[in-house]
C-alpha cells in the first residue's frame, strides 16, 4: 500500500492508470471527455492547467488565447463546466478536481505564445493592482500561475 501511495504522490495519473483496469483510468476518462469538447475548450483547459489549482479570472484565459472579449472565454469555460471539468466560484473559475488539473498540466500542450501572453497578463495585473497580490508567500494570491509553471517558462526566473 505504501508503494501505491508513494506512486500516487509522485505521479498521480500513472498511479491511477492500472493497466488491467484501463477502462477505469483517469487519463483515459479525461481523454474521452475532451473528445466531446471543442478544440478551443481543450486549449482553455490547457491554460487552466498552467495556472494554480485555485480560482482564476476569466480574463486570464481570454488573454492567453487572444479572445476578443471575456464573453468568449465565459463560453469556453461554460463548455468545460457542462462536462464537469470546471466550475464557477465567487472568486473565478477552478478545475473540478486536482487530477483534472494534473492531466491538463501534463498532457495538454499550451503554445509558447499563449504562455507568454498569460505571463504578460499577470505581470500587467500585478503592476496595475498591486494590492491584489501580496508579497508574502504565506498569503500568496490564489490566481497566480503555479510556481512550477513559472519556473519552466522561458520568461520565468533563471
Amino acid at each position: 500500500m505504501s508503494d501505491y501511495c508513494e506512486r500516487l504522490e509522485t505521479s498521480p495519473l500513472k498511479a491511477l492508470d492500472q493497466g488491467a483496469r484501463r477502462l477505469d483510468s483517469v487519463p483515459l476518462l479525461l481523454s474521452r471527455s475532451l473528445e466531446q469538447v471543442s478544440d478551443e475548450a481543450q486549449q482553455t483547459l490547457a491554460v487552466s492547467g498552467w495556472l494554480a489549482l485555485n480560482p482564476f479570472p476569466v480574463e486570464a484565459v481570454a488573454a492567453a488565447l487572444t479572445l476578443d472579449d471575456r464573453f468568449a472565454a465565459f463560453n469556453l469555460l461554460g463548455e468545460l463546466m457542462a462536462y464537469g471539468l470546471a466550475a464557477s466560484t465567487d472568486d473565478g473559475y477552478v478545475l473540478s478536481h486536482a487530477l483534472i488539473h494534473t492531466y491538463a498540466r501534463k498532457q495538454l500542450a499550451l503554445a509558447h505564445d499563449a504562455r507568454e501572453r498569460l505571463v504578460t497578463w499577470f505581470t500587467d495585473e500585478v503592476d496595475q493592482n498591486p494590492r491584489n497580490f501580496p508579497t508574502s508567500m504565506d498569503s500568496a494570491p490564489t490566481r497566480l500561475p503555479s510556481s512550477s509553471a513559472v519556473q519552466k517558462h522561458p520568461c520565468g526566473p533563471k
